[in-house]
């Protein structure tokens, strides 16, 4: 599944709902610079299970746009769901946190798509990818972007998308947290929700 960077793919449903087709459609533009390499492995899918072993391993993928090097990254990661953190201890360690955004005429936020906020975390020396459309935990993250502790990323694109029956240029918010944000996740009554705890600065 790809989580960040759809823009960039085909917009067509076999293409973004089948791994290998990504894969192929990537390594054919460049965005995978080490090939095949860029992969998760069997051994990684593995240990990954090992890590949420109740869970139903998942791969995310993101595409995204290097200031440094001035190219495309093309990462693969484990995916969990929520449920899946909250069955083994309820708490992740971030590293980043994503918004996909929609931004007025002066690149001002005009709103967060699908009230969905994506995140990666590490566990057992691997790093996981989760996903969440509670708009109550997606509203916590956005408090500690607002809040500008971390540092953060905007990364625009000339894609339009309709948000609110209107036409807005898309993007994304990148925040690099550096495993300085802790989150406990857990529910009240049919809601997800989360506590998200600044550590270490």
């Amino acid at each position: 599944m790809i989580h960040i960077g759809e823009h960039l793919i085909p917009n067509d449903e076999i293409y973004l709902a089948d791994v290998r087709k990504i894969r192929e459609y990537s390594l054919e533009k460049g965005y995978a610079w080490f090939g095949e390499d860029d992969f998760l492995t069997e051994k990684e899918i593995r240990e990954a299970k090992k890590s949420f072993p109740e869970g139903r391993i998942g791969i995310s993928i993101t595409i995204t746009y290097s200031e440094q090097y001035g190219e495309y990254l093309y990462i693969e990661r484990p995916y969990v769901t929520l449920t899946d953190i909250m069955k083994k201890n309820s708490q992740a360690k971030i590293s980043y946190f994503c918004f996909k955004a929609v931004f007025d005429e002066v690149g001002e936020i005009a709103g967060i798509v699908r009230n969905n906020v994506f995140f990666t975390f590490w566990d057992s020396n691997l790093e996981f990818a989760c996903q969440s459309s509670s708009e109550i935990i997606t509203g916590r993250f956005l408090e500690i972007y607002k809040s500008d502790i971390f540092e953060s990323v905007v990364e625009r694109y000339e894609e339009l998308l309709s948000y609110s029956n209107q036409i807005y240029k898309g993007g994304y918010i990148f925040v690099d947290t550096k495993g300085h944000l802790v989150a406990n996740f857990f529910k009240q009554g049919r809601k997800y929700d989360a506590e998200l705890n600044v550590v270490g600065i």
